[in-house]
C-alpha cells in the first residue's frame, strides 16, 4: 500500500515522501496517528506538483543567494562608534547593526545569516562571514572607527554680577 508521509517517521522516511508499506501498518498506525495519508492518484499528482513547485522555488532562492553573495563579496561597511582611549567601544557592533547597515544599502539579509561569534567591542578591521545556505557564503569587511569628538577649548568665564558687586 502506498502512503504519503505527513511527518518524519523513524525508520520509514521523511515528510512528503511516498512510501510502500504493509496495509496493516498504514491502517492501524500511520493513518490513525495522522503520520500519513493513503496515496491516491489525485493526491500523488497533487503531491508531485507541490514537490516541483518547491524545487523551482528552491532553485530561484539559490540563484538569488548567489547573486547577493557576488554583490557583497569584498564589501566594506564602516561604523563610527564612541570609544575609549584604549579603542574599546562603549557599545558594540552586532549582527543586527550589520543587517541594518546592509538594509540601508537596499540589501536585505536576515541577521541570523551573519556569522559573528560575539559582538565587536573594539575599533579595527574585521572579516565577517555571511552564510546564505550550506554551500553559499561570502565575506564582508567591517571597519569600526572611533567617533572624533571635538576638543573642548577652555574658555575664560566672564565674572558674574555678584563678583562684580563685591569688587566695587
Amino acid at each position: 500500500m502506498q502512503v504519503i508521509l505527513l511527518q518524519n517517521v523513524t525508520d520509514l522516511g521523511f515528510k512528503g515522501e511516498i512510501k510502500n508499506v504493509a496495509a496493516g501498518y498504514a491502517r492501524n498506525f500511520l493513518i490513525p496517528q495522522q503520520k500519513a495519508v493513503l496515496a491516491t492518484k489525485g493526491l500523488v499528482a497533487h503531491h508531485q506538483k507541490l514537490i516541483n513547485n518547491r524545487v523551482k522555488e528552491h532553485e530561484e532562492e539559490r540563484l538569488h543567494f548567489k547573486t547577493l553573495a557576488e554583490q557583497l563579496k569584498g564589501k566594506t561597511l564602516t561604523f563610527k562608534e564612541k570609544a575609549s582611549e584604549k579603542n574599546q567601544l562603549y557599545g558594540s557592533v552586532d549582527r543586527e547593526h550589520i543587517a541594518d547597515a546592509l538594509k540601508k544599502e537596499k540589501i536585505r539579509i536576515e541577521a541570523k545569516a551573519i556569522k559573528l561569534d560575539k559582538p565587536i567591542k573594539q575599533t579595527g578591521n574585521f572579516e565577517v562571514t555571511i552564510n546564505f545556505s550550506q554551500d553559499i557564503q561570502t565575506t564582508i569587511n567591517i571597519v569600526v572607527q572611533p567617533i572624533e569628538e571635538p576638543k573642548k577649548e577652555e574658555t575664560k568665564k566672564a565674572p558674574t554680577k555678584k563678583k562684580e558687586k563685591a569688587a566695587e
